[in-house]
C-alpha cells in the first residue's frame, strides 16, 4: 500500500505542470512557415524567440537553440512562448536578416 501511494504521489507531481495550449499561426507577410505559440493557462510575460544561425527553415519548428529548448520552463514559469521561423525554408537567420524589416 505504502508503495501504491509513493507511485501516485510521484505521479501526480511530475504531471502537475501547468496547463498549456499550443498552437500554429501562419501569416505570410511574416513566414511561409508557422509560427509555434506555446500559451500557458496564466500569462505572466511573453518570450519572443527569433532563432539565429540556420533558424528554424521547418514547419515543426524544432531547434537546438537554447531558447526552443526551454520553452517549456517558460511556459511552466506562465511565460507565453512564440518561437518565429525564417521567411522561406531556404533562408538563414542571420543578424542582418532579423535586424531587417523585410
Amino acid at each position: 500500500m505504502k508503495k501504491i501511494f509513493i507511485l501516485l504521489l510521484l505521479f501526480l507531481i511530475c504531471t502537475s505542470s501547468s496547463y498549456s495550449e499550443e498552437i500554429s499561426v501562419f501569416n505570410k507577410s511574416i513566414s511561409e512557415l508557422p509560427i509555434h505559440i506555446t500559451l500557458p493557462e496564466k500569462i505572466k510575460a511573453n518570450v519572443i524567440a527569433i532563432v539565429g544561425g540556420k533558424g528554424v527553415n521547418n514547419a515543426m519548428g524544432k531547434s537546438n537553440n537554447y531558447l526552443t529548448r526551454n520553452k517549456n520552463n517558460f511556459v511552466n514559469s506562465d511565460i507565453a512562448f512564440y518561437l518565429f521561423p525564417n521567411f522561406k525554408k531556404s533562408d538563414t537567420a542571420s543578424y542582418n536578416y532579423r535586424a531587417s524589416s523585410h
